[in-house]
């Protein structure tokens, strides 16, 4: 174990070393007013565009997208490992499954999506 940190702490200083390297012989003097602009993702903003405000649409999106990215996150690691936690384990599971399905079926009854596609 102690030899496998050793290399890769030894691989790590090596990987930095040749990144730095290639960069100083890469980089211009442009690169530093470039860097030190507004808009670093390479193109200027037309006309303020950059600063607009979100529809209600993108902040429920994201909010949805959120809460079953943390289910999915969560409930597979239980799956894989479902022999290991048992039965109780499983119906635990299966309530907190249930209940998303039906938070998500609550969220259909309101129009939610409904909403997000007229705001667009």
């Amino acid at each position: 174990m102690t030899i496998f940190l050793l290399i890769a702490t030894v691989v790590a200083a090596l990987l930095y070393v040749v990144n730095v390297l290639i960069y100083s012989s890469v980089r211009t003097n442009n690169s530093k007013s470039a860097l030190s602009s507004t808009y670093e993702c390479g193109f200027e903003a037309l006309l303020n565009q950059s600063r607009h405000k979100h529809t209600i649409a993108y902040y429920l999106v994201a909010l949805l997208y959120l809460i079953f990215d943390l289910e999915i996150a969560l409930i597979i690691p239980a799956i894989v490992c479902l022999s290991a936690i048992g039965s109780v384990g499983t119906i635990l599971l299966l309530v907190v499954m249930t209940l998303l399905c039906f938070c998500f079926i609550y969220e259909l009854s309101l129009g939610i999506f409904s909403a997000i596609t007229l705001l667009q």
